[in-house]
């Protein structure tokens, strides 16, 4: 465990895994390094930590970069009409260990249900809602200016999208098939990379399309997710 900061882990035998098992299918986070998937670098370490409320943290170092998973449930601030079933966090961390490499973070719904829904964005969101005929889920990331706002404030995230304009600013998160894609371009040695994304799920009670639940359960910054388990 080296970028982030808890007194309260453990050593955990878990496997790493990837995904997340909702209702409507899994929610996979996937991470490219020069547009490689991090499985096709050799592994130097992996471990896996056990979070001190139910969480977990996945380690992952090579030669090129360390690079840090955790799962865990973040807390809800819903208002009281608003209601969800689950919720998890997924945040990384990426430290690059050479220089001049690009990283491309992705939560992909994997499934073979019927499903309708699509983007629904909204200021400092980006999501993907979906429904079926019982239950509904998003996925939900920080938009491109809310990652260039904390570039500027050196937040786990390194100043790299300074020269966009608004409208670029707005492109950086891109939806692709059943994927939220979030592309960082030429991270600096040794300056850490923070995304994460959100999902959350319900039973819809037959009207998904004016349930805005999940919506506003994804819509978190990532100091939230991580006090959940008491992460810096």
């Amino acid at each position: 465990m080296y970028l982030f900061t808890s007194e309260k882990t453990v050593p955990s035998r878990s496997s790493p895994k990837s995904f997340i098992s909702t209702p409507l299918g899994e929610v996979h986070m996937e991470l490219y390094i020069n547009e490689k998937p991090l499985s096709h670098f050799a592994m130097v370490e992996t471990k896996s930590f056990d979070l001190h409320h139910g969480g977990i943290l996945y380690s992952y170092v090579t030669p090129a970069l360390i690079a840090e998973l955790v799962f865990c449930k973040p807390p809800s601030s819903l208002a009281p009409h608003m209601s969800i079933d689950g919720i998890c966090g997924a945040v990384w961390r990426v430290k690059p260990l050479v220089d001049q490499l690009s990283v491309k973070y992705s939560a992909t719904l994997r499934t073979q249900k019927l499903l309708e829904g699509g983007a629904n964005s909204g200021e400092g969101l980006d999501a993907l809602t979906w429904y079926t005929n019982t239950h509904m889920l998003t996925i939900g990331t920080e938009d491109g200016p809310m990652l260039t706002h904390r570039g500027k404030k050196n937040e786990q995230m390194p100043n790299c999208f300074y020269t966009y304009d608004e409208l670029a600013q707005q492109e950086i998160v891109q939806y692709v098939n059943d994927a939220l894609v979030v592309p960082i371009p030429s991270l600096p040695k040794n300056e850490i990379c923070q995304v994460h994304f959100v999902i959350a799920w319900k039973k819809h009670d037959g009207q998904p399309e004016d349930d805005v639940s999940t919506w506003y359960a994804v819509d978190m910054v990532g100091k939230d997710i991580l006090s959940a388990e008491e992460l810096a």
